[in-house]
Formats: C-alpha cells, sequence, structure tokens
C-alpha cells in the first residue's frame, strides 16, 4: 500500500507472549547473546519459542479476516490498533475490501483519532 514496513509484531512478539492469554508456553522469550562465549542451549531455548510461540501465533492468526478481528478488540495476542496505531486496522480493512467495518470501528476512536481515521476513510488512503 506503499507504506514503510514496521513489523511491530515480528520484533515483539516473542517477549511479549507473557502476555498472551491461553499460551501454553514458560520457557524463555527473550536472549542475551554474547557471541565471545558458548552457549550450548541457545539453539534448543530457540528452537522450544518458536514451537511454543510462533506455531501457536501463525496458527492462531492463519487468515488475515481472523486478525483483523482480533486487532479490533484489542486481543492480547496483537499489538492494538487504538489510539495512533489505527492505521493498522485501515489497512486490514482495504485489503480484505471491508472499509464498512472500519468505518463502524472507528467511531469507537477517541475523538481526535476518530476525526483522523474517518477523514482517512473519506479519501480512502492513508
Amino acid at each position: 500500500m506503499g507504506e514503510e514496513h514496521a513489523f511491530y509484531h515480528i520484533h515483539h512478539y516473542s517477549p511479549d507472549s507473557k502476555k498472551f492469554e491461553g499460551l501454553n508456553y514458560d520457557g524463555p522469550n527473550t536472549w542475551s547473546v554474547n557471541i565471545r562465549e558458548e552457549n550450548d542451549n541457545l539453539v534448543d531455548e530457540i528452537a522450544k519459542a518458536i514451537e511454543g510461540i510462533a506455531y501457536p501465533f501463525f496458527k492462531r492468526f492463519s487468515e488475515v479476516r481472523v486478525a483483523r478481528d482480533a486487532l479490533a478488540v484489542g486481543d492480547s495476542w496483537c499489538i492494538g490498533a487504538q489510539g495512533s496505531f489505527w492505521p493498522s486496522l485501515f489497512k486490514m480493512d482495504a485489503a480484505l475490501g471491508d472499509l464498512e467495518h472500519f468505518k463502524e470501528w472507528a467511531n469507537t476512536l477517541t475523538p481526535l483519532f476518530r476525526k483522523q481515521a474517518l477523514e482517512a476513510l473519506g479519501n480512502n488512503a492513508i
């Protein structure tokens, strides 16, 4: 859509995974790596984290519409669309061809962000 990419979830989803309601993973979700020291457990820990965090994440959001709906309601597995992050939901609704959903949802925003969102909707672009 002509936007610079900012993959917030990909950058944050393992550290944020402790907040994911219903996630059954209790291993490490961040790592400090010193390339001058061996860490025999690192590969195993990361593999377990991929299985325990990434697989459930991508299974949960296997369809764009499911991810959009989760984003719209502030699902604990998402960086929500509230406040200044409303453009993320606009983009998803535009991709889905469902700007009517965005129009209804935008009415839940605070007045400043609602005005911005509805202006973007009127222009059909951000």
